[in-house]
């Protein structure tokens, strides 16, 4: 899904654009499209105001100049590359960029990511995290629940939560361990917390 469009404008002044926010941007892109498609600053927005709109809310020229700027800031780091087509500028990550943008990520967000790629399979399905991880960008109640029920679960071998769709109603640790259990989500007790 190539998505671009016109790189800024003269209209109005730029928007100033988080550097996470965009970054989190491009990593999001990237795992939609590994084969690395370029994007323009309209691209950028449309994706950046579905993850995250309280960072890409304006103005639609100045939230373009916004993401021009920080981009081409990045071009000169050399953490994208960069063509024109039909008289637009687009970008996409180099792999240091993606390094540096995983960088600037939240601590509890690359720790998550990290921990889904070793025990996520064991309670659903990798989109099912996906969704769960854009829901918690998206929103801080989400976040929040995100934090309290996943993170934990993915961290601990002795918290247990109730597996989607399991028939006989048993909950499952992050190492696959299936058991029915009364309460059926939560650190268990006996191992300590």
């Amino acid at each position: 899904m190539a998505a671009s469009s016109k790189s800024g404008g003269s209209s109005g002044a730029a928007k100033k654009i988080d550097a996470a926010a965009l970054a989190g941007v491009f990593q999001d892109l990237a795992e939609d499209s590994p084969d690395s498609e370029y994007w323009g600053a309209e691209g950028l927005r449309s994706r950046g105001y579905e993850i995250r709109p309280e960072d890409f809310a304006g103005k639609r020229p100045a939230v373009r100049a916004g993401i021009t700027s920080l981009c081409e800031s990045w071009v000169k780091k050399g953490w994208l590359d960069t063509k024109s087509h039909a008289g637009r500028t687009l970008w996409k990550p180099t792999d240091d960029g993606m390094v540096e943008f995983r960088k600037m990520l939240p601590e509890w967000l690359t720790d998550a990511q990290e921990l889904i790629d070793s025990f996520g399979e064991t309670l659903m399905a990798e989109e099912d995290w996906v969704s769960l991880l854009r829901a918690a960008v998206k929103s801080k109640v989400q976040e929040t629940c995100f934090k309290k029920v996943y993170l934990p679960w993915l961290r601990h071998d002795n918290f247990w939560l109730l597996k989607p769709d399991d028939p006989d109603g048993r909950s499952v640790n992050r190492r696959g361990t299936l058991v029915r259990k009364t309460p059926c989500e939560g650190f268990d007790q006996a191992l300590g917390a």
